[in-house]
């Protein structure tokens, strides 16, 4: 290619990346504009935080547009956090309601203004000890929407970990984050709101940063891969939470973490329920004839010790996860 002809498809070129970088740019302003208590706003009074830090623990949430009726599942935990009273009707929460006396479970976290909650259940009711209130066949945990916001997740160390009690108490298919009650299933995406002759640029800049591709892989040969793949290190994830959870000086939730892991390994070896395996899984080792027991009776014995010495000896914590990684690797099926 000379440079004559080169000018012109690197200019293309050029306007084709600024184009990217301004859409780029315009959706990242997205989140900060959207409304209050969803999970899409990344302000302070958004929930995104919540959202984004059970989906990273491993949870199976999802969103929803749909109001909450008679056709909603009863396997699913939905979330509703605060209520936009211009797009929630009185009948709409009525229908919530029922859904909830049907059997459904609800996790609501209200605003100081909401809907008068003593028309169905004892809004003064607060939890105790993490107990859902009963609403005919179905439960409500009632909580403050100021608990799940963006603001207190960043503020407080310990948010998160309390709201993760209050989602392990339920049994659940999927935990849906229901944004119905905020009015997001009038907005269009961004794509539907641009003008007609908005999108024909857009499909032109795609068709033209194509041809470019084309013309220049044909011209200078097969692409050159410039990454190499990287193998993940094994419970890399593991590994990252619970370097979070020592960061903040919550050693035991670290070394729990890793332990909880090894015992839902366990489970699935053993066959055996998570409710039951620490309790009798060195029965169920001897029994299966594994190698280690000594070394799973001790971790057993310093796991259960742990808290009350408090310790934060960078050693002997290396010392316990490497344990821990030794006994793993023999009930871990290939």
């Amino acid at each position: 290619m000379n440079k004559k002809n080169s000018g012109p498809l690197i200019m293309l070129l050029v306007l084709a990346i600024i184009y990217i970088l301004i859409l780029v740019f315009i959706s990242g302003k997205q989140g900060q504009n959207q409304p209050d208590y969803t999970i899409y706003s990344t302000n302070k009074a958004g929930a995104s935080l919540f959202y984004d830090t059970l989906r990273d623990l491993g949870y199976d949430v999802a969103t929803s547009f749909s109001k909450i009726d008679e056709e909603t599942s009863m396997n699913d935990l939905q979330v509703v956090v605060g209520v936009d009273h211009s797009f929630c009707s009185e009948e709409d929460f009525d229908l919530l309601m029922q859904w909830v006396y049907a059997g459904g479970s609800l996790l609501y976290f209200q605003e100081d203004d909401t809907y008068d909650m003593t028309k169905y259940i004892n809004a003064n009711a607060r939890l105790e000890k993490n107990n859902p209130i009963p609403y005919g066949e179905g439960t409500i945990y009632l909580g403050k929407v100021q608990d799940v916001l963006n603001e207190n997740f960043m503020n407080d160390q310990h948010a998160g970990y309390e709201m993760m009690q209050a989602v392990d108490i339920h049994t659940f298919d999927k935990m849906i984050f229901n944004e119905y009650y905020h009015g997001l299933q009038y907005n269009k995406s961004l794509w539907e709101k641009l003008p007609f002759d908005f999108k024909i640029v857009v499909v032109q800049l795609l068709i033209v940063a194509i041809v470019l591709i084309w013309h220049l892989g044909k011209r200078f040969g097969k692409p050159i891969p410039y990454y190499e793949e990287v193998e993940r290190e094994e419970n890399e994830y593991l590994l990252a939470l619970a370097n979070t959870y020592m960061g903040v000086n919550m050693q035991f939730f670290a070394i729990d973490s890793y332990y909880q892991h090894f015992l839902r390994t366990c489970c699935d070896y053993f066959r055996v329920e998570y409710g039951e395996i620490e309790r009798c899984l060195v029965e169920v080792w001897q029994k299966e004839g594994l190698a280690k027991l000594d070394l799973l009776i001790n971790v057993q014995k310093r796991i259960e010790s742990f808290p009350a010495k408090e310790v934060k000896n960078t050693k002997l914590l290396k010392e316990l996860t490497s344990n821990i990684d030794v006994l793993t690797a023999l009930v871990r099926r290939k």
